[in-house]
């Protein structure tokens, strides 16, 4: 049960962020996606860096 929960939120979240890119892609808030990504990107870089230094 908790495996089929489990992929379900995955399912829906992967969904709800395409949604979500395909909507700021249309509607012309390119800079926020861009905003969106880096921070993302920051943040990875960020955790990435404590893990091996």
């Amino acid at each position: 049960m908790k495996i089929i929960l489990e992929f379900l939120l995955k399912e829906l979240l992967s969904l709800a962020i395409e949604y979500g890119i395909n909507w700021l892609i249309l509607n012309d808030h390119i800079y926020i996606l861009i905003i969106i990504v880096s921070f993302i990107v920051r943040c990875f870089v960020e955790t990435r860096d404590k893990k091996y230094f």
